[in-house]
């Protein structure tokens, strides 16, 4: 998705993303997702599939302060190459 943002004109650090697997759990993801899940002046968007087979719960992708958006039944791998989700997340990060 890095590479669309990149040719429709907008920087990459526009764009970050972060993936959590609670399974693999360590000290800094304990240490980052303790607290406000959300930290400092930054937007903070995520998009879940209600179809994801690897994210269970579905409400674990949720981010309390965070604009969450569920998508279409897709799966995780769609993610990044769903034209819907692209247009979505091209306009939370203008």
């Amino acid at each position: 998705m890095v590479g669309r943002f990149e040719k429709d004109g907008y920087a990459k650090s526009q764009l970050r993303a972060y993936s959590y697997n609670a399974s693999q759990s360590s000290t800094t993801t304990a240490e980052t997702i303790v607290g406000d899940e959300t930290p400092g002046a930054v937007n903070y968007g995520t998009w879940w599939s209600p179809c994801d087979s690897i994210i269970n719960p579905d409400s674990s992708v949720s981010l309390s302060g965070a604009t969450n958006t569920k998508t279409a039944c897709i799966s995780r791998t769609s993610l990044p190459t769903d034209e819907t989700v692209y247009t979505q997340v091209r306009e939370f990060v203008k």
